[in-house]
């Protein structure tokens, strides 16, 4: 399903005059700017957009690492690739998960500019998506097996805590790369506090990018 919402986006790009982008400031205010589409590379996944507007801004691209933008009442989000004069070179998008006011546990996926990590075996991997139920990874290696327990450190917020979890599902993709997700066991009370601080965050962005006209 995402999969085809990022084709159709892509598809539509040409047709565009424009694409409206949101990147935030440290206040998490949003700004928006306009850019227009120039090129695409499906090789290297990416999309060259041309903007005035980027000079102005390159120290909030780089900064944030990703920008935003709304498709059929959805939200996108880039990662910056690389900035020179009036062009921005953004990766091809994901679509976000939109926060839902009756979700017990609001999941999230984990920003660029502050991810969270999982710590196993003294081997570091990012996490893919975090709620207060627990947290996935995506990686192109055999690590768990289905319904397994396990131990581990989560960092959140550049606060590292020791996490008990099972492996709830696991989904292998063409490429070899497999996304495992888990489901904490008991997790500390101070963990729980943390990963709503850090979803709220990024919750507030996604729906602030929704409202914004």
């Amino acid at each position: 399903m995402i999969h085809g919402l990022v084709e159709r986006f892509l598809d539509q790009l040409e047709e565009k005059q424009g694409l409206d982008f949101i990147v935030f400031k440290d206040d998490n205010q949003p700004i928006k700017f306009r850019a227009r589409f120039y090129g695409i590379n499906y090789e290297e996944t990416s999309i060259l957009f041309y903007s005035v507007d980027v000079p102005r801004l390159s120290g909030y691209l780089k900064k944030e690492k990703e920008i935003y933008s709304r498709f059929e009442d959805l939200v996108f989000i880039f990662t910056v690739l690389e900035i020179q004069d009036n062009y921005l070179l953004l990766s091809f998008p994901y679509l976000h998960y939109v926060p839902q006011k009756d979700r017990s546990e609001l999941r999230v996926k984990c920003s660029l500019k502050n991810p969270c990590l999982f710590i196993y075996n003294s081997k570091t991997y990012n996490v893919l998506d975090i709620s207060k139920g627990g947290f996935a990874i995506k990686i192109k290696e055999k690590l768990f097996n289905l319904d397994d327990k396990e131990r581990g450190i989560l960092s959140v917020n550049n606060r590292q805590f020791a996490v008990h979890f099972t492996v709830v599902y696991m989904t292998e993709f063409p490429d070899g790369s497999v996304k495992y997700g888990m489901k904490f066991i008991n997790p500390p009370e101070e963990l729980l506090k943390e990963i709503d601080n850090y979803t709220k965050e990024i919750g507030y962005r996604i729906l602030k990018v929704l409202s914004v006209d």
